[in-house]
């Protein structure tokens, strides 16, 4: 998938954030986690490309729709006090959001080879879970998102 076609779900995501919150649209969470997995991929290529200082093979195109990516997750996980979704699917996806926003702009975590496909948060200290809060891309596990978004109060 194209920088420009996941930035354009992604805009769809950021439109839709009230609709999934008040429960007015379905959440597809299996949509979601390919979603997640292909950005994962997009900016691990794109931080790979930055810190060799390789931008020989990016466009600008690309280069813009990647920093509008990073930009619409960073809205979409924006907090939000409403989820009437099915199951908190809003609000693990807004959780998970936000740590993927985290993964963008910080160049050592994507580079880590020994999280390899990990989207990895610390913020479940602040909650009381003893534990980081993992996802594996490749996986698609959500366990620790959905203990994390019952444990922030969905």
């Amino acid at each position: 998938m194209g920088y420009t076609e996941l930035r354009d779900r992604w805009e769809y995501m950021w439109e839709s954030k009230e609709s999934f919150a008040f429960g007015d649209e379905d959440f597809d969470m299996e949509a979601y986690k390919d979603l997640v997995k292909e950005t994962y991929y997009c900016i691990k290529e794109m931080q790979t490309h930055i810190s060799n200082k390789n931008y020989a093979d990016v466009s600008p195109e690309d280069m813009r729709d990647y920093l509008t990516i990073v930009s619409l997750i960073s809205r979409y996980s924006a907090s939000c006090y409403t989820d009437n979704s099915k199951d908190c699917a809003f609000a693990i996806s807004r959780l998970l959001a936000y740590d993927l926003s985290d993964l963008a702009t910080f160049f050592w975590s994507a580079a880590d080879e020994e999280h390899d496909g990990e989207i990895v948060s610390f913020e479940g200290y602040s909650y009381g879970l003893d534990k980081n809060i993992v996802y594996n891309v490749n996986k698609g596990d959500l366990s620790d998102y959905i203990e994390y978004a019952r444990r922030v109060g969905c």
